[in-house]
């Protein structure tokens, strides 16, 4: 009687100790999220018009990456916290089980064909000056941009063709992804493609950076010979040039490294799955939390490498803010002529006087000054 009481408490354990585990990843997972997405709405307030009117393509690249990490974890956070709140697994039907895992791998992918296009553009820019400058324009940068977006936005589609497949996380529930376990040819051909674009993007990312830290090195080191006292005005430009280029690097490099540290493990376990070798149901649910967490450290690599950031945010919510009041401002005003037109004809409304004598702001001064309102 003893062993069957054992038996049974044993199931009943091994589901308590599951569930409490699949709870704690639900909420760390939901913490993530939404420092992620707060973190990067503050950097499309600081950084996003860069991509539109950002005069040299690196200014032009953060701004396309800013808006690749907001657009990707707004479309996944939106997906999954309406799941949450309709419950019943409903982000495991279909179609918002392959559009939310549609929206992940599409602009984690194109965040990553970003950083790599910043990094080929960082070794053009040193290895060619003179070329770079006459051919590299914002114009250029935003559509490269745009290109790689829409690329990997039809590689991640393939499952919408029949090609590949998503699926519902079993583990966390709260989320799909790709099917780590291809059967059919059409399903490894997908994630043969999804792990062949990580490695392309991860050997040009890594082969740039190395390039572009040997050139600054060995500029650098000629610099560094170069007495204080021998310095004109133009090597003091190219003083001042180079250090800005080398800060470029920098920040290249430091977003280099989170998405190598983000994508090379989900690379590894897609060909590592695909070939059925060393199979890890916790290596892939890791490996999978690490793309959300690349949208999570990426803001703060802005702030750490962005002297303006703070100007630029502070400006963007005081535009924003000025907006908003013109807007309720002008409707406010747009009713009260509705008003004072329905109660009195064509008679002005008591408080218009106070736009002039032409009932239109800022222009009393103007007027008064050139000719009376007729």
């Amino acid at each position: 009687m003893v062993n069957l009481n054992g038996s049974q408490d044993l199931p009943t354990n091994e589901s308590a100790e599951q569930t409490q585990e699949n709870s704690a990843n639900f909420i760390i997972g939901i913490v993530l999220l939404v420092s992620a997405f707060v973190g990067c709405s503050l950097a499309v307030l600081a950084l996003g018009r860069d991509f539109f009117i950002g005069k040299n393509p690196p200014i032009v690249f953060v701004g396309a990456l800013v808006w690749v990490d907001f657009i990707g974890l707004l479309s996944t956070v939106v997906l999954v916290f309406q799941g949450l709140v309709k419950g019943g697994e409903w982000i495991a039907q279909s179609p918002q089980c392959s559009l939310q895992a549609f929206f992940t791998t599409t602009f984690s992918l194109s965040s990553g064909a970003v950083v790599t296009a910043m990094s080929l553009d960082r070794v053009l820019s040193l290895y060619k000056p003179f070329f770079y400058k006459r051919h590299a324009t914002p114009c250029l940068s935003r559509t490269l941009c745009i290109i790689l977006t829409f690329f990997c936005m039809t590689l991640a589609a393939l499952p919408f063709a029949g090609i590949g497949q998503y699926k519902f996380n079993q583990s966390s529930r709260s989320f799909c992804q790709f099917d780590w376990f291809p059967t059919t040819f059409a399903d490894t051909v997908f994630i043969i493609s999804i792990a062949a674009c990580g490695v392309l993007l991860i050997s040009l990312m890594t082969l740039s950076n190395i390039v572009v830290f040997v050139i600054v090195v060995r500029i650098r080191m000629r610099m560094a010979a170069v007495l204080p006292s021998e310095m004109n005005a133009q090597r003091r430009s190219r003083r001042n040039t180079f250090c800005q280029e080398e800060r470029m690097a920098k920040f290249v490099a430091i977003v280099s490294i989170v998405f190598l540290v983000t994508w090379l493990p989900v690379t590894l376990r897609l060909f590592c799955n695909v070939f059925r070798a060393y199979p890890n149901k916790w290596l892939d649910n890791f490996s999978l939390r690490l793309i959300i967490v690349s949208f999570f450290l990426d803001p703060f690599t802005y702030v750490l490498f962005k002297k303006n950031f703070k100007r630029n945010l502070k400006r963007s919510i005081t535009d924003l803010a000025d907006f908003l009041s013109d807007v309720g401002f002008n409707k406010s005003l747009k009713r009260q002529i509705t008003r004072g037109d329905s109660e009195g004809g064509a008679e002005m409304p008591g408080n218009m006087s106070e736009f002039g004598p032409c009932g239109k702001i800022g222009e009393a001064t103007v007027i008064e000054a050139d000719q009376p309102c007729s």
